[in-house]
């Protein structure tokens, strides 16, 4: 049985993990998280407070501005999201945890950790990337459609276009008469205007 009353659907989700996980998670004497423990799904509980996240030089930690309060069986509970927060302009991970304070009685707490999108889901998905990119690059590269066609090859058209224009592009010399739009059927044939 949990309270959670305002919480969204985000925050909602957070708590039903935790209230899994606590079931059967043993309780550990972590407090510092490293890279490697931002596998998705990771979940710790520890006696002593989370003192230390990693990061690099290229990204840091963003806290959730508000820390939600909810009840949690007979325990209250504060839970706090972070997301990965680039420091310059470089690709930076996809990375989302919780960290969670459980008052477990007046003078008794323990803290939880949860990773929810941690480096491999964004390896993976990096990865994929890379090898679309690839597939990308070694694909037969498409024949132009028309092949490599030249204005000339287009010369046929220079009865439907106008002499200037037929001239220009080179399908009908200066010596060749203008002729009107409307007298380019054959004379022979029948003018049915």
């Amino acid at each position: 049985f949990f309270s959670a009353m305002a919480l969204s659907r985000e925050h909602q989700t957070a708590l039903n993990v935790l209230k899994e996980e606590i079931k059967h998670a043993p309780v550990s004497a972590i407090t510092t998280i490293t890279h490697d423990m931002l596998l998705c799904d990771k979940f710790i509980v520890s006696d002593s407070p989370f003192s230390t996240l990693p990061y690099d030089d290229n990204w840091t930690w963003n806290r959730s501005r508000t820390k939600k309060t909810a009840t949690l069986q007979n325990m209250t509970v504060d839970m706090q999201k972070l997301n990965a927060r680039r420091k310059h302009s470089r690709t930076i991970p996809t990375l989302k945890i919780w960290l969670y304070t459980l008052y477990i009685s007046e003078t008794q707490q323990k803290y939880a950790y949860w990773c929810e999108i941690g480096r491999d889901s964004w390896l993976n998905e990096k990865k994929n990337e890379e090898i679309q990119n690839r597939e990308a690059a070694q694909a037969p590269k498409p024949t132009p459609l028309f092949g490599n066609l030249t204005v000339q090859d287009f010369s046929f058209l220079a009865p439907f276009a106008e002499p200037s224009v037929a001239r220009e592009f080179g399908w009908q010399g200066e010596e060749e008469e203008d002729q009107p739009m409307d007298n380019v059927l054959d004379n022979n044939e029948p003018n049915n205007v």
